[in-house]
């Protein structure tokens, strides 16, 4: 399988994902994805090693005749000035400013002499640059849109006016948002989705404002039981927990009740057992077993063939594990469960039947494709569909359901062509996921053999018009 498959997986589950509104195009799914602190050589690196150096986007002609244009330094952040419109250094108390300007930045001087990547274009000259884009300010720009001073997450210079992201855009609409991050899990970058506070470092207060938000999935390290390299040891300082928000969020958040709706989950399996789908919560705070990063800062382990010759933190899930999980939670599972979504289950139960038939037809006999897939769902949910004759109505007319199953084959049309290498394991991932849909339904009083049935009879339907129009 190649590397990028768990993000077509969860694109795909995220494109069936229709609003409550029919009339509204189907929503689609965005990863952000940001690399904290790369620069040039690491992106040069990743080139190399994928054998592209010279040929990405970045580095060529563009199809206009233009030249791609490409910074050296970020200059996301304002820099704070006192009364005299002189710059504050970076970290000076807030007290201490009267206002914040543009960032300075000549790229021409940071190319012509190393020394002056560490040196001020801007008054104080060739003083030292203490005024660099940090994660803060970095994370904010990102999120928001608005430039700010280092150290605020998402507030202006002052700290007086929050900035609204768009994770939080995206929740008044209706949308999953998460945060997922391969270091601690209140670090300014995984912060900036959604809390607001004048300091990056006042991590507790960061982490409880996420745990008291909206978002459906918050997960990264700094877990206080486990040290850089994964191995349990016994803190001795409270600031230790600062990270997970102190010692009685951390206790509430593995209490039985939980806190705010979350689940909790740090051992490895249980990172697994989301990534494929099973037991998945309503909502999900993870933090993998490590300190400050999941092997970045790793030390005293064996030696091993990895980059670094050390072996890897077996303790902890890898970042796409950790995505995987929490992207299919935040797709399907989370419109069929939400009953705040006015969800239309049988909307739900066509667009997975035309994800299904799409998903047929790159078998030699579709037919008995669908028979077999069906039979393993039954299966798998240990009950055969309900035998009885359906009610009038109890189908959409052929119209709405060809139109309806359409937008699921529709769907599965835009990634699955990246799959057909390994067509069983995505088809297969797909009836987990349907599973898992279809009993919790049952939860809230619909039994499964009846979606089951309905799901079946849609199925049937939609590969009846998929054949017709070949």
């Amino acid at each position: 399988m190649k590397p990028v498959k768990w993000m077509l997986t969860t694109a795909l589950a995220s494109a069936l994902i229709m609003p409550a509104m029919a009339d509204r195009p189907a929503a689609k799914n965005v990863i952000l994805m940001v690399s904290d602190g790369i620069g040039f050589n690491g992106w040069l690196a990743a080139d190399y090693y994928e054998g592209k150096a010279g040929q990405q986007s970045y580095q060529i002609t563009r199809p206009d005749g233009t030249e791609p244009r490409v910074y050296g330094l970020a200059h996301s952040a304002l820099n704070l000035i006192d009364a005299d419109g002189n710059v504050l250094p970076s970290g000076s108390d807030i007290a201490e400013a009267s206002g914040a300007v543009e960032q300075g930045y000549d790229p021409t001087s940071r190319w012509e002499r190393f020394e002056n990547t560490m040196l001020n274009d801007f008054a104080p000259m060739g003083e030292s640059y203490t005024t660099y884009t940090d994660s803060a300010a970095a994370g904010t720009a990102l999120m928001t849109g608005r430039k700010t001073a280092n150290g605020r997450i998402n507030l202006d210079w002052s700290g007086e006016h929050e900035f609204q992201t768009i994770a939080q855009i995206a929740m008044a609409e209706d949308r999953a948002a998460g945060s997922i991050a391969s270091v601690m899990i209140s670090h300014a970058t995984p912060a900036a989705a959604i809390a607001h506070n004048v300091s990056r470092n006042n991590y507790a207060e960061i982490f409880n404002e996420m745990a008291a938000s909206d978002l459906d999935v918050i997960m990264g390290a700094g877990h206080p039981l486990y040290d850089n390299s994964g191995s349990a040891f016994t803190p001795e300082e409270d600031s230790a927990y600062q990270f997970v928000g102190g010692q009685e969020t951390l206790a509430a958040l593995t209490s039985e009740e939980g806190l705010n709706g979350f689940a909790f989950v740090d051992a490895k399996s249980d990172f697994e057992a989301l990534a494929s789908g099973e037991d998945l919560p309503q909502k999900v705070i993870g933090v993998a077993r490590a300190g400050a990063t999941l092997q970045a800062l790793r030390e005293d382990l064996s030696d091993a063939d990895t980059p670094s010759g050390m072996a890897k933190n077996e303790a902890v899930p890898d970042l796409a594990t950790m995505t995987l999980g929490a992207l299919l939670y935040s797709g399907l599972i989370r419109l069929a469960t939400d009953p705040e979504r006015g969800t239309d289950g049988m909307k739900v139960i066509q667009h997975i039947a035309g994800v299904l038939v799409e998903t047929y037809l790159v078998f030699d006999e579709p037919d008995q494709a669908m028979d077999a897939s069906l039979k393993e769902l039954s299966e798998l949910l240990g009950c055969k569909p309900w035998n009885g004759k359906l009610p009038a109505g109890a189908l959409p007319p052929a119209h709405i359901l060809d139109n309806e199953t359409e937008r699921g084959r529709m769907a599965a049309r835009l990634f699955f062509e990246e799959w057909l290498d390994c067509a069983f394991e995505f088809h297969h991932l797909m009836l987990v996921i349907i599973h898992n849909i279809l009993v919790s339904w049952e939860a809230e009083g619909l039994p499964r053999q009846d979606s089951l049935r309905l799901l079946v009879e849609c199925t049937h339907k939609a590969m009846g018009f998929e054949l017709a129009a070949q």
